[in-house]
């Protein structure tokens, strides 16, 4: 068209209508390009959101005891944001209900956002405590108690942390101080008054027991706590044991303490025992597997086999696994071997490999076949292998027998089945503990060291030991130098502090290494006080070293203990 000829209308509007279409589509354009940018942060934005949404319900559901939404809800916030505060309390609870130790680092997550509250700070130092942890919950209460002056619970969770640490001085001092700061607490009271209740200050003795029965005879989970405490005490008068079977059975929630109460029962009318023991038996045919098995437990408990045989017959054991396992233990105990072997040959046996190979050993051992106990050990490892549960149970079986080898093969095998295997290596340890050498021990916890580099427990017992041995003895100071500094209340600490300081010839430093505090010498390990009996021989005290050493269980240290107190410098 030549540029001078005039457009007709027609042209015009579709020209029009042209330039609105790619008006229309370059602003889509744009939009679209906006959006591209602008997409990760709202995206970000809505994750967020929708994270802490599910937290919140995952709070919601634990308020309402339902664990399974809980933690369904609390792993989907997570999922979708593991750095807000929120969806990491969230999944730090719900893995802290499950008294599950998988929980710490998520609990350590939040506090290093610094968005942790002092109730989740104390909800950290609990589960440490329950978890072994003992270090990082004494490093986390330390900082609370200093951040927190007269806060009750901080308090308590000190006198549960000294309770572990097996200091009852220290336990008694923070108790004292939780009870004064909320002296209606009737947990605090509880505890404190246990821990009196047999102190030789008459006044503290006597405040003590009323105490304890003041909380007894109500009706709430404290007085439960005291009952059980009670029922185990075995200085009670006749009149005290009427009472408190009186109290056992009128408690509302006190269900489940019927072994409890045919103890009183026996207790009060020895003469009885029979017809006690017979009246329960009769009691406890046709019941609920669980139930029974723990009747069942708890007769073999007492040397009742005969009794357990009587109300848990081999056509009722063969119904259920954990009642066919109690069977065979009491046919065990009764020595009744080629029984067991005829049991274990039959065709219905409700158990798996390693349940029968673990009874075949024992009956081998018992029958004069060493060597083919010693096959059925090795098979039931090997059938129990990758299988946690059955893993748990036969180092579990095998300790209690004093097959240490078999436990700790076990427990290796555990190990490596175990997504946080440090249980695991808490027990191998107190097998290596009790049948292995000191250089043994020191080894396990070297390889321990590797998986956890900076837990301080760890790293003093590990220094300890090389103390001990004589080995790498400036490491071990320093170590334990470091440990004090941070930890100065935990007498293990300082003993490894003044262990390698004794070892190194620097008696001085040694003796220093217990200064700025005051231990209860008496409460404190056979071993803290073998050391600190040769620190004194060696500064020229010998009388008190002398006193210290005297009366310190032999059997309770290991040999290279016994060694510094028998040859001091």
């Amino acid at each position: 068209m030549n540029e001078g000829q005039t457009k007709t209308p027609e042209e015009i509007s579709q020209a029009t209508a042209s330039r609105r279409r790619w008006l229309v589509v370059g602003l889509i354009v744009l939009l679209v390009a906006a959006g591209a940018f602008a997409s990760r942060p709202a995206y970000h934005r809505f994750n967020r959101w929708r994270s802490r949404q599910l937290a919140a319900q995952a709070e919601q559901f634990l308020g309402q005891n339902n664990w399974a939404k809980a933690n369904d809800k609390a792993r989907a916030a997570y999922l979708l944001d593991s750095a807000d505060p929120p969806a990491i309390r969230a999944l730090a609870r719900v893995l802290t209900q499950a008294t599950n130790a998988g929980a710490l680092p998520v609990w350590r997550q939040l506090i290093v956002t610094r968005q942790a509250t002092p109730g989740d700070r104390r909800d950290f130092v609990t589960l440490a405590l329950r978890a072994g942890a003992v270090s990082a919950a004494a490093d986390e209460l330390q900082r609370l108690l200093v951040e927190e002056t007269n806060q009750p619970a901080n308090y308590w969770l000190a006198s549960q942390l000294f309770t572990v640490l097996q200091d009852k001085p220290r336990t008694i001092f923070y108790a004292t101080r939780a009870q004064q700061v909320d002296p209606t607490n009737e947990q605090y009271q509880l505890f404190l008054s246990s821990l009196l209740f047999d102190t030789s200050n008459a006044e503290q003795q006597s405040a003590a027991r009323s105490n304890v029965w003041v909380i007894a005879r109500e009706n709430n989970p404290p007085s439960l706590d005291a009952l059980d405490f009670l029922a185990a005490r075995p200085d009670l008068t006749a009149d005290e044991m009427r009472e408190l079977l009186a109290l056992l059975q009128q408690h509302p929630t006190g269900g489940g303490r019927e072994e409890e109460i045919l103890d009183l029962q026996i207790r009060l009318a020895p003469e009885r025992r029979a017809e006690i023991l017979d009246a329960a038996v009769a009691g406890y045919h046709g019941a609920a597997p669980e139930t029974l098995r723990q009747f069942c437990v708890w007769l073999n408990l007492h040397g009742e086999f005969q009794r357990t045989l009587a109300v848990l017959p081999q056509s009722v054991a063969a119904q259920n696994k954990p009642l066919f396992l109690v069977y065979l233990d009491t046919l065990a105990a009764l020595n009744r071997w080629d029984d067991l072997k005829a049991v274990l040959d039959a065709d219905s046996v409700p158990l798996e490999d390693v349940y029968q190979d673990a009874f075949r050993a024992r009956c081998d051992a018992k029958l004069g076949n060493p060597d083919g106990a010693a096959d059925h050990w090795h098979w039931a490892v090997a059938a129990a292998e990758r299988n946690p549960a059955q893993l748990n149970w036969l180092a579990e079986y095998a300790g209690q027998l004093h097959e240490w080898d078999t436990a700790s093969n076990a427990l290796r095998s555990l190990v490596v089945c175990l997504d946080d295997p440090r249980a695991a290596y808490a027990r191998l340890e107190q097998v290596v503990e009790r049948n292995g050498s000191t250089a043994d021990l020191r080894d396990l916890l070297s390889e321990m060291l590797r998986r956890w580099p900076k837990d301080p427990a760890l790293r003093n017992d590990n220094a300890y030991l090389n103390a001990l041995l004589a080995q790498n003895l400036p490491d071990a100071r320093g170590t334990a130098e470091e440990l004090v500094q941070q930890s100065p209340m935990i007498l293990a600490y300082r003993t490894t502090l003044a262990l390698a300081c004794y070892r190194l010839g620097d008696f001085t430093a040694a003796l220093g290494a217990y200064n700025g505090e005051n231990f209860d010498w008496s409460q404190a390990r056979a071993g803290q006080r073998a050391v600190y009996a040769a620190v004194l021989a060696a500064n020229g005290h010998a009388e008190a070293a002398r006193e210290q050493a005297h009366d310190i269980p032999p059997g309770d240290l290991r040999p290279e203990e016994l060694e510094l107190v028998i040859h001091p410098k």
